[in-house]
């Protein structure tokens, strides 16, 4: 069945958007459940802890904090993330990888592949492109999400091409949820107000 889910991005505690900021913890608790985007977390791997446990007791929370290590996912978890995105440019090799994908419970652990521009590579593991991270995920059994900077296909054209469970997140009209769902995407991540 296809879903769509809200993404509410964080800087500082509180929401980053196109309208500017306001409080995090109110607008999650609208919510039942909701993908959590520490921007603060992707940048410098300092990821907000607090605010995530906090979340999780309003919402079910799918986290997307910066994850590098094994260590780091387990501390999501543990601060009650139920999903955690693992982003293929931020992860430290396939090795550390392949560790969290050990230890995760089936179909709690994601791989997020961004593409701004073009798909976006691992700086340590700069041979592997987008089709070798498909393959890893098949690989380690691991679902997908398509992250989509700028809306423009890329990610959608490679991404769509995997046969396991598949997200799109972009900011995106809701006319295009359809062909999503058509495509055969489990489900569609974005920000509240656009994707609907």
């Amino acid at each position: 069945m296809f879903q769509v889910l809200p993404l509410l991005q964080v800087r500082h505690g509180s929401l980053a958007g196109p309208g500017g900021t306001t409080d995090a913890r109110a607008a999650i608790a609208a919510f039942p459940e909701v993908v959590l985007v520490d921007l603060d977390g992707l940048a410098s791997n300092r990821p907000d802890v607090d605010l995530l446990k906090e979340s999780s007791r309003k919402a079910r929370v799918w986290a997307d904090f910066g994850s590098r290590t094994a260590d780091d996912a387990v501390e999501l978890f543990v601060a009650g993330a139920m999903r955690v995105t693992i982003r293929w440019g931020l992860v430290r090799g396939v090795d550390e990888l392949e560790e969290i994908a050990e230890i995760a419970e089936p179909g709690a652990l994601y791989l997020g592949l961004e593409f701004r521009d073009g798909f976006v590579p691992n700086p340590r593991i700069a041979r592997l492109g987008a089709e070798d991270a498909l393959d890893l995920a098949r690989k380690l059994e691991l679902p997908v999400v398509a992250i989509d900077v700028e809306a423009r296909g890329p990610a959608r054209r490679t991404v769509g091409t995997h046969a396991g469970e598949r997200w799109y997140a972009a900011p995106l009209p809701t006319e295009e949820l359809l062909a999503l769902e058509a495509e055969g995407w489990t489900g569609a991540i974005g920000l509240p107000g656009v994707v609907r």
